[in-house]
Order: C-alpha cells, then sequence, then structure tokens
C-alpha cells in the first residue's frame, strides 16, 4: 500500500472515531446498575483487570467469568475469599466494556457490600457524555425526530449533572431506574442517539448560571405541571406551560375500571386501614387540572389523600396522571385521564410533536423550560 494511502487511512479512522464517540466532559458519573444481589459474574472480552484487593491488580484473560459473592468475612471472587481494602473495582480496555451479569458498560465497575447487608452492590463509573448513550434510546424512540432525540439529550445530560453537583461525595450519584434515568449501559446504545449526544455534547440548561434539575416525564395531557405542586420547592423554571403537542398520540388519554376491593387492597398494602370503597371523589385541583386532593369514603369512615399519594399506592402505569375523573357504577370505578407522569418540565410526547412540526431542540426546550438559556457545562457554577 502506498504511503499517501496509509495517511488517508489512518486520517478517515481518526475522523471516524472522533465522529462515534462523543468528547469526553470530564466528568465522572458513578450510576447504581445493581443495588442488591448475593452474586455477580463478571467477564470482558478484552483482558480484565480486577484491583481493590490483595494481592492487586490482579488480570484476567478476555471472555473469563468471575463469579463474586459475599459473605459475614468479605468477598469471594470464584469461591476464594480475598482480602478488600473497600470495594473491587473492574476495568478493561478503555475502547471495550466490562459485562456484568450478561449486560455490557462502558468505563468501570466498582463492586462493594451493601452497608449492613451480606448483598452487593454494582456501580459504573464512566464519562457523563459515555453515559448518555446508554440513557437516550432508553427513555425515548431513538427513530423519533432528531431535534426531539437533541431535546432529551440535552434534558438528560442536565439532570445527571445537576445530581453528580448535589451529591458529590455519595456513593454513587444516579441510579439505571425511573428514580433517577433509564440507563441500559453499552447494549442500548444506538446511532441516531448516539448522534443527538453528539452534536449536543456539553451543553445544558441553567438559570441565573445554575444547571437546573430538569424532570421530565411521557406525555403532559394538555398542560405541563408546577414543580412546587409535586415536590416541596419551587423554581422559576419549572412552572406549568400549556401544550397542544401531545395531543394527538396514543398516550394523550387513558381510562382504566377497577373493582372497589382492588382499590382497598391497594390502600391496604401501602398501610391505609380502609374498609369497603363507596366513593372517591376530588377535593381540588391544580392550574393544570390535576387532582391536589381528593376524598375516599369507606365503610369505616374517610380518607383524605394527596392525588399524587394515590397514583403511587394504585400503581404509576395504571393511573398514569393525576389528571382524571372519576366515575362509579355497579361496584366499578372508572378513571378516565390525560397525560402520563407527574407533569413537570419536557412532555416527551410534546417534543416529539413540536420536533414532528420542524421546531429546534432550542425552541422545544425554551417552551418546557421558560427562562433558561443554553450554556456549556465548562462555563457553570455548581
Amino acid at each position: 500500500m502506498r504511503l499517501r494511502h496509509i495517511f488517508w487511512l489512518v486520517l478517515f479512522s481518526l475522523g471516524l472515531n472522533s465522529f462515534l464517540s462523543p468528547p469526553a466532559s470530564a466528568i465522572e458519573a458513578r450510576v447504581l446498575i445493581i443495588e442488591s444481589a448475593s452474586r455477580l459474574t463478571l467477564s470482558s472480552p478484552t483482558r480484565l483487570q480486577v484491583s481493590g484487593c490483595f494481592p492487586s491488580p490482579c488480570w484476567y484473560p478476555p471472555h473469563e467469568k468471575l463469579h463474586i459473592s459475599s459473605d459475614a468475612g468479605g468477598l469471594r471472587i470464584d469461591g476464594q475469599w480475598v482480602a478488600c481494602t473497600g470495594g473491587l473495582k473492574a476495568e478493561t480496555d478503555p475502547a471495550s466494556y466490562v459485562q456484568v451479569n450478561q449486560r455490557s458498560y462502558r468505563g468501570t465497575v466498582e463492586i462493594c457490600k451493601q452497608n449492613g447487608k451480606e448483598t452487593l452492590q454494582a456501580i459504573n463509573i464512566l464519562d457523563l457524555e459515555e453515559y448518555l448513550r446508554g440513557v437516550i434510546a432508553e427513555e425515548i424512540s431513538p427513530q423519533w425526530p432528531m431535534e426531539a432525540l437533541k431535546a432529551q439529550a440535552v434534558v438528560a445530560r442536565t439532570f445527571a449533572l445537576r445530581q453528580i453537583l448535589d451529591n458529590p461525595e455519595q456513593l454513587f450519584h444516579l441510579k439505571n431506574t425511573n428514580d433517577s434515568q433509564m440507563y441500559g449501559g453499552k447494549q442500548a446504545e444506538d446511532s441516531r442517539s448516539d448522534l443527538a449526544v453528539q452534536e449536543t455534547a456539553g451543553l445544558v440548561l441553567t438559570y441565573q448560571g445554575r444547571a437546573i434539575p430538569t424532570f421530565y416525564h411521557a406525555a403532559c395531557g394538555g398542560h405541563t405541571e408546577d414543580v412546587s405542586e409535586v415536590w416541596s420547592y419551587n423554581h422559576p423554571s419549572l412552572q406549568g406551560v400549556p401544550c397542544s403537542y401531545c395531543e394527538y398520540y396514543p398516550v394523550y388519554a387513558w381510562q382504566v375500571s377497577l373493582k372497589g376491593e382492588d382499590i382497598r387492597q391497594a390502600l391496604l398494602k401501602w398501610g391505609f386501614q380502609v374498609g369497603e370503597i363507596e366513593a372517591i371523589f376530588p377535593l381540588n385541583r391544580t392550574m393544570s387540572k390535576r387532582i391536589r386532593q381528593l376524598e375516599i369514603k369507606h365503610s369505616w369512615g374517610r380518607i383524605i389523600m394527596e392525588g399524587k399519594r394515590f397514583r403511587q399506592c394504585l400503581g404509576y402505569d395504571l393511573i398514569r396522571s393525576t389528571n382524571f375523573t372519576i366515575k362509579w357504577e355497579n361496584g366499578i370505578f372508572t378513571f378516565q385521564g390525560k397525560g402520563w407522569g407527574h407533569g413537570v418540565g419536557l412532555c416527551q410526547w410534546g417534543a416529539k410533536g413540536m420536533a414532528d412540526r420542524a421546531f429546534s431542540y432550542e425552541v422545544i426546550l425554551q417552551h418546557y423550560y421558560p427562562g433558561t438559556r443554553l450554556s456549556r457545562i465548562e462555563e457553570i457554577g455548581d
């Protein structure tokens, strides 16, 4: 091969690698990927290094599976007790990945015992931009319009950054569940969502120079909610706004019918002492028409309950939002509602609707987070 051909091949490879991999943000995210397990299996397609034990580090060949367990004495690798200063850290070639129970993760993985328990936790430690690659396609479809994907990338990055800044000394910053953001590791990556991360790299939403807590939800049902109605604080950029953009999607409206006894059993499981359910009706609603409080009349008395608590008791996927009406007939309660989720911040299906109408991701973000601006991470304070 001629020298100039080699030169262009190398140049092309460098450019391709740069395109496929978002630039490092130099911000480390610590994500709890396994909260409690009696046993974990680690491996890697390339050589795996395990440190934190004596002797340390230990190297294992590609594809060799290590079985990690715990007992009162500490940690064991393949049944052999190992002396640890804290937990184990598993890492491999930067271009490769670590497998934990057959799921692949970029970066490194820490294994440690849960406080006061014999079970194990696994924490994935990786660059913020790499973390986002495993989030976007878990939260929305990667086939959605690119401007919706970019909006989600900025929102997910800002949410994660706020968690990292607020919890600097914690064992982990985020979980891989709806408690934080859905995160599926390397297997959840997609070329289109990767591109959205790449093209918004390092951009976050700020208000007065600080990254904001960018909450989001599936569908608002016509109007987003004030953050103060859901959590015990307020923020100028998390006020409810009208939204007509999720109206024509299947998640906009929902209906579910439940027997009174099913509702009673759900409430009993959460510690509410209730008799036979006789009536349920709203007491007051928020500006966005979501139920702030409702009353449950039953054969033993009555209960006044927050709408969000009622939704929690019955199940978030069953009662999809607190914007609902209630009908009762022959012992059956029928809930007819709009939207899916708490309603604060970005309406994901609304973002898709705006992108379908050719709005840019910047305009989408301004609509759902009024008063914010796009800033680079290195420009903001804590």
